[in-house]
C-alpha cells in the first residue's frame, strides 16, 4: 500500500473517531415541550411530554433538572448514560449520584401513576425532588421534613436506594441504559433547562426499599434521636 494511501486511511479512520467519540461533534437537536399539563405549588411540572429532533423524535416522556432557569425550545445534545461519548450534567466524564436519583424518581413516577391521576401525591412531589437533589429548586420552593414532606420523603427514598443497589445504576446497567439527558448547548453557561427522560425500571429494582412515607418516618426518628442525646449531655 502507498504511503499517501495510507495516510488517508489513517485521517479518515481518527476523524470517524472524532465524530463518534467527541460529545461536542455530535449531531445538534433540538427539544420542544409539547405538552406540560401538570401544576403543582405554583409549579409546572413532568412528566412533560417532549419532541427531540431530528431523533429520536416525538413521544418522549421527560422531567425538567433544572427548575431555576427557563425553558425555551433550543439547541443541545441527547446523551444516554450508557453512551461512550457521554458526559454527566456538570459536563464531566464521570456519571454521579445526584443523577442517578433523579433517574430513578423520572421513572418511578410512572410505576407509582401510570396514567397520572394523582398528580399532587406523586408527580407534583417527584418533580420538586428531582430539583431538591440536583439542587436546582425556584427560589420560592422549599423542600424539608416539614415543608414539602411529600418531596423530601421521595428524595430520602431516592438515596437510600442509589447507596445499597449501586449496581442497578452504573452507567451500563439495565436500567440507565434506558435513560438519556438532553442538556442544551454550552450548560451551564447558559439558562436554559436540561431535560431528563422516562426510564424503565427492572422489576425486583425496588425490593426492600422502604416507601416514602416510611423514609419519612425513619428520618424524623433520627432526628429526634439525636435531639434527645443533645438534651441528655446538656443536663
Amino acid at each position: 500500500m502507498r504511503s499517501n494511501t495510507r495516510n488517508y486511511i489513517l485521517t479518515a479512520a481518527g476523524t470517524l473517531a472524532i465524530l463518534v467519540f467527541c460529545p461536542e461533534l455530535q449531531a445538534i437537536q433540538t427539544i420542544t415541550l409539547t405538552n406540560t399539563p401538570y401544576t403543582y405549588e405554583g409549579q409546572s411540572v413532568g412528566p412533560y411530554t417532549a419532541s427531540i429532533t431530528p431523533t429520536p423524535g416525538a413521544g418522549l416522556l421527560v422531567f425538567c433538572l433544572d427548575g431555576n432557569k427557563t425553558y425555551s425550545s433550543t439547541t443541545g445534545t441527547l446523551y444516554s448514560f450508557a453512551d461512550s461519548s457521554f458526559q454527566n450534567l456538570s459536563g464531566q466524564s464521570t456519571l454521579d449520584q445526584h443523577e442517578e436519583e433523579a433517574a430513578f424518581l423520572a421513572s418511578y413516577s410512572l410505576t407509582l401513576d401510570p396514567n397520572h391521576n394523582n398528580i399532587t401525591a406523586d408527580e407534583g412531589p417527584i418533580q420538586l425532588a428531582i430539583w431538591s437533589i440536583m439542587g436546582t429548586l425556584p427560589s420560592s420552593v422549599t423542600v424539608s421534613s416539614t415543608v414539602n414532606s411529600a418531596a423530601y420523603a421521595f428524595v430520602l427514598q431516592a438515596q437510600n436506594l442509589v447507596t445499597t443497589k449501586p449496581n442497578s445504576f452504573s452507567p451500563t446497567s439495565t436500567f440507565m441504559s434506558t435513560v438519556s439527558v438532553w442538556m442544551p448547548t454550552n450548560y451551564p453557561t447558559v439558562s436554559n433547562q436540561r431535560f431528563i427522560t422516562v426510564g424503565t425500571l427492572p422489576p425486583g429494582i425496588l425490593t426492600s426499599t422502604p416507601e416514602p412515607g416510611t423514609m419519612v418516618f425513619l428520618g424524623t426518628g433520627v432526628l429526634l434521636l439525636a435531639l434527645s442525646r443533645v438534651r441528655r449531655r446538656r443536663c
